[in-house]
């Protein structure tokens, strides 16, 4: 059968509910700093894209923030107390 693993920790948690709230400030926050850059980064450049083209604005923030999210998911799983 499956093995559970222990309990998430704080800092993980913290991680997933951060970057769900601002795209890459948890993974920054927990010391991805590269990848944390790099979400926030594509978030933030999806902003100014709304005079160009807003389906590509949102394509760049809503990718940005599903990376987000999944690499928050991955921090908190690989972070047991």
């Amino acid at each position: 059968m499956g093995d559970i693993g222990g309990p998430a920790s704080a800092k993980g948690v913290n991680g997933l509910v951060l970057n769900i709230i601002i795209p890459g400030l948890g993974t920054i926050l927990y010391g991805k700093t590269e990848i944390g850059v790099g979400q926030l980064v594509l978030a933030g450049l999806g902003i100014p894209m709304f005079w160009f083209s807003w389906m590509f604005a949102l394509a760049m923030i809503a990718g940005a923030w599903i990376w987000s999210i999944v690499t928050g998911f991955q921090l908190m799983s690989s972070s047991t107390t």
